[in-house]
């Protein structure tokens, strides 16, 4: 890979796709790119995709400090 800053250039690729299931084709390539893009994602409970807990989410469960009398 390069390391030097230069622009991206297009690469024009081919996918071997059954007649019968371009159809399904294109409904999965449209799905992955109104997907893409879009960041890292979540899982349930504001767990990472791996279920480890965000540091966004550790911060909210960290006990608040008790205030001394």
């Amino acid at each position: 890979m390069d390391t030097h800053d230069s622009p991206k250039q297009d690469k024009q690729v081919t996918v071997a796709v059954p007649e019968d299931r371009v159809p399904e084709f294109y409904a999965f390539y449209g799905r992955f790119l109104a997907h893409a893009g879009r960041g890292r994602r979540r899982g349930p409970h504001g767990r990472g995709r791996c279920g480890h807990r965000t540091e966004e989410h550790a911060a909210e469960k960290q006990p608040r400090p008790v205030a001394e009398a």
